[in-house]
């Protein structure tokens, strides 16, 4: 029950949670409403009328291709694939800084530099203490060149 100076202010709800749609009432609508929740949730929500107006006016499968949950799912866009390498050791190196880890090894590495060359595939993994401290390495690694 609201107080009354609050009741002019709201506004009356509908009960029905279909009556705002020109859509066809199919289990992708309402799995798009609900966020795109799985499929088997949404017909759970159904079946057990945990939902005020929920129908369902068309029984046929939804698409199992949701684009949206597809996008959802992905860590990244990938790179496209390069067939080009480079001619000669040290031309191209390829640097990948991992951490904090959560445990300091024996050592006390915090942080993992990895190093690959692009030609020979030759592969470095140096521990740092500090994040810092891979630039003092991609300096030692243009000294080679």
């Amino acid at each position: 029950m609201l107080p009354s100076w609050m009741e002019s202010l709201c506004l009356p709800c509908l009960d029905s949670a279909n009556l705002s749609s020109t859509l066809p009432l199919d289990l992708s609508l309402w799995h798009r409403r609900f966020g795109h929740s799985n499929h088997d949730y949404v017909k759970q929500l159904h079946a057990n009328d945990m939902v005020t107006g929920m129908t369902l006016s068309n029984k046929s499968k939804p698409d199992p291709i949701c684009e949206p949950c597809l996008a959802g799912k992905m860590h990244a866009n990938p790179f496209p694939t390069s067939y080009s390498r480079a001619s000669q050791p040290l031309e191209l190196v390829h640097i990948d800084l991992k951490g904090p880890i959560q445990v300091t090894s024996f050592g006390g590495y915090k942080y993992w530099a990895m190093f690959v060359d692009d030609h020979t595939r030759f592969k470095c993994g140096i521990g740092l203490k500090k994040k810092i401290r891979h630039l003092l390495c991609i300096l030692a690694v243009q000294s080679l060149c």
